[in-house]
């Protein structure tokens, strides 16, 4: 799920158990295919032999399930604010089958190389030209914030992240996810449609500043 914690860094953290557990074979990303162990068309019983119990079981109104799996909380700084975002792992179940498979940790990567790491540029470079796709969301908070989704739909892969303000193709993202090639993307559920016009050129961002 994407949150509102908008543009920070991922630092390389060591992984908890858990994702430890689902690329105990690799840390492969194959989009259309898999993250690691977990493959797209296997049922939730096998996910679940495979992961064990989701830290979050929730329903979606369209009829899907969607596991959250959940590692340890970060640490905070002074502030009280994490770190860096809590790793999680989340599936998405059509009639008892994986459709789609989200992640945030930096540790798995495609074999092009692109990771929780790589920028909007990166990911047009290995994937041609996605669809965006734009969602005013709600946070829990109250506050406010477009999720954006930038689907290569034929590869089966998309970068996704939140924002409150302009940005450019220098963006990192805050979750990819895997689903069926030629298939669409499964955004999150509850967001209002809106035109995907806050992408600008790189380097006219604070253009002209100090």
């Amino acid at each position: 799920m994407i949150s509102s914690g908008i543009r920070r860094s991922i630092p390389i953290v060591p992984l908890v158990l858990l994702l430890a557990q689902v690329s105990h074979a690799d840390n492969v990303v194959v989009p259309g295919e898999r993250v690691g162990a977990v493959k797209l068309g296997a049922t939730l019983a096998q996910v679940r032999a495979l992961l064990g119990s989701p830290t979050k079981t929730t329903k979606w109104k369209s009829g899907e399930t969607q596991d959250s799996f959940m590692g340890t909380k970060p640490p905070v700084d002074e502030y009280g604010s994490e770190k860096y975002p809590r790793r999680n792992l989340v599936v998405i179940y059509r009639a008892g089958k994986v459709v789609q498979i989200e992640f945030n940790s930096p540790a798995f990567r495609t074999s092009k190389g692109i990771s929780l790491k790589s920028s909007l540029q990166d990911f047009r470079r290995a994937y041609g030209s996605p669809k965006a796709q734009a969602l005013a969301m709600l946070d829990e908070g109250g506050g406010g914030y477009v999720a954006y989704y930038y689907d290569s739909v034929a590869n089966g892969i998309a970068f996704s992240f939140g924002t409150q303000d302009y940005f450019d193709a220098t963006i990192t993202p805050v979750e990819l996810r895997i689903h069926k090639r030629g298939a669409k993307v499964l955004p999150d559920p509850g967001g209002k449609p809106q035109k995907a016009g806050e992408e600008v050129p790189i380097g006219t961002i604070n253009k002209g500043a100090g």
